[in-house]
């Protein structure tokens, strides 16, 4: 046998050898361990095999970054511990192929086409919320090396995005919640929820009403001997509010009627029709138009009645008012100028005659200059001139006198416009009337112009309105009547529905040119009960007094109503 061949079967028989020898000495003495315990994987009670230096890696050439495996946890050790918690990955066979572990990278997801959404993720529906299909287009072919074109030179396919249209095809319906509406905004409470609803026509929001009163008034020609009467009155009302987007047109038509069943000397009509626009020119330039037509008869008791008559004289005033305004930031300044023309009818006496009364017939031309400044939001002062001259039919009254003045007043106050709490204007100052003839003597005094709402409390409202007038007269040697009104309204909500008023009111009837001065005052207590929005049942007591320094002037009147209101 050649010596190559023994040598290779030399080896391997004395590994054999060698194995037994071992075993035979392992059998015959048992390890103790060196501290007594029981032996560790690391402690067998016999020298450790000397440690074998690892040879190192070679160095990377210069210029090349080396590359490092992942470092060894803290605390690693032969057990196989590892502190950064990272389970190792599997080992590679020899072949290069890697081992199936639960690390091993996942596919990638195929590339979204191009010109198709991404279909919307689901959703879960929400309880009691069904849910809608969302329709998915299906990919496209693959073209030529995996690319999603078309093949054949076909046009690519139009995205959804830009017609809106998504071609037909074989869809993947995807369960997703149904649009949910959004939730409609409270509407907010009624303020006032037996108010009238009234009716659009022609681009207005009407209200008409009637009032039906019927009671009982021990004093209807307000007299110094009182008469008893039943008393029916019959009020209609249509109040009009343009609904435009520009410019601005009011309309209010309130009228009344008196009838005295016993006392017919005391039976007076009424009749207040405005209409008040304006005419938005630019932002900050306006046009004021006003127009009124007034009725209504002299009062009851007055002394420039003749002392036989047999029914109140009735006049009527109709007039206009055109103006212009401009606003210049916070301030603004108007300019108005009206014409009114005031006509009484013949009186009627006992003995079936009449009277002229054309001496009072007069024509009034007026102008008016105002000027305000808002200092605050909702507080606005103001400073006023007007200017009047009225001219008479007749230049000779039945006293003889010259009748025809010239009048001027000034005043200055301020409009509030506080929401919810005041509204309305106050206005002081001084007032003249000059008159061309020198037996009558001139007017001078002082005047209160005031229209204010003051909600004290959410259920009480106090209304205060006072005016000054100077109103013409026939009797001798007085130039005219100046009067000075004021009343207070008090409202309180027991209920929404059932609504208590008390009115106070004062008033001053100063003849100049004699020395005779009247006092009227007034105290009511009302009660409103509103069934619904189309029908109130209203109740009123009021009494009346007037006390004069004339003798056989005084009177006292008690009248009791009741009724109903129907509006729309």
């Amino acid at each position: 046998m050649p010596r190559r061949s023994a040598f290779r079967f030399a080896v391997p028989i004395g590994a054999a050898l060698a194995g037994l020898c071992g075993a035979s000495l392992w059998a015959q003495t048992a390890p103790t361990p060196p501290n007594g315990l029981r032996p560790t994987f690391d402690d067998t009670g016999q020298d450790l095999a000397p440690w074998k230096k690892k040879a190192r890696r070679p160095a990377a050439p210069v210029g090349v970054i080396p590359k490092f495996g992942n470092p060894p946890g803290s605390g690693a050790g032969t057990t196989g511990f590892n502190s950064l918690n990272v389970r190792p990955r599997g080992k590679r066979p020899d072949n290069g192929t890697p081992a199936p572990t639960d690390q091993s990278p996942r596919a990638k997801a195929a590339a979204k086409p191009p010109g198709l959404p991404p279909p919307p993720p689901p959703r879960a529906a929400r309880p009691g919320k069904p849910l809608a299909a969302v329709v998915v287009p299906p990919l496209p072919p693959a073209g030529p090396g995996g690319s999603t074109a078309p093949t054949g030179g076909g046009a690519t396919p139009t995205s959804p995005d830009v017609t809106g249209v998504v071609p037909p095809s074989d869809a993947v319906v995807l369960p997703v919640p149904a649009e949910v509406k959004p939730r409609p905004r409270p509407i907010p409470p009624d303020e006032d929820p037996f108010g009238p609803t009234g009716f659009y026509a022609g681009g207005f929001l009407w209200r008409p009403a009637l009032e039906l009163m019927t009671g009982y008034d021990t004093n209807p020609a307000r007299l110094p001997l009182a008469t008893f009467s039943p008393q029916l009155i019959v009020a209609p009302e249509l109040v009009g509010h343009s609904d435009w987007e520009r410019h601005q047109l009011d309309i209010a038509i309130r009228g009344s009627y008196n009838y005295y069943s016993d006392t017919p000397l005391g039976d007076r009509p009424s009749l207040d029709a405005r209409a008040d626009g304006r005419i938005d020119v630019t932002k900050d330039t306006r046009i004021d138009i006003e127009g009124r037509f007034l009725v209504g008869t002299d009062y009851p008791g007055s002394p420039n009645i003749q002392a036989d008559y047999a029914a109140l004289p009735i006049y009527t005033d109709a007039g206009v008012t055109l103006g212009i305004g401009q606003r210049f930031n916070r301030l603004d300044i108007s300019l108005k100028g009206t014409i009114d023309r005031i006509e009484w009818q013949d009186s009627l006496l006992t003995n079936g005659t009449r009277e002229s009364n054309d001496d009072r017939n007069y024509d009034q031309y007026g102008a008016q200059l105002r000027g305000s400044y808002e200092v605050l939001p909702g507080l606005k002062p103001f400073a006023e001139v007007d200017a009047d001259t009225r001219i008479h039919d007749l230049p000779i009254d039945r006293t003889g006198a010259d009748r025809d003045s010239d009048g001027v007043a000034m005043k200055v106050g301020s409009s509030f416009e506080f929401t919810r709490t005041l509204t309305g204007e106050i206005g002081v100052g001084y007032l003249e009337r000059f008159y061309g003839d020198p037996v009558l003597p001139d007017i001078r005094a002082p005047l209160i112009d005031a229209s204010l709402i003051w909600a004290a409390t959410a259920l009480t409202t106090i209304k205060y309105v006072g005016t000054t007038t100077v109103d013409e007269s026939v009797l001798p040697e007085v130039s005219g009547v100046v009067r000075h009104n004021n009343g207070i309204e008090i409202s309180h909500a027991l209920r929404r529905w059932l609504i208590t008023t008390v009115k106070f009111g004062y008033g001053i009837d100063d003849y100049i040119g004699e020395f005779r001065q009247d006092h009227r005052y007034l105290a009511s207590l009302g009660i409103i009960y509103k069934l619904n929005r189309d029908l109130w049942l209203k109740g009123e007591l009021r009494q009346e007094w007037l006390i004069s320094n004339i003798p056989n002037s005084n009177y006292a009147a008690t009248i009791a109503t009741i009724g109903l209101r129907l509006q729309r």
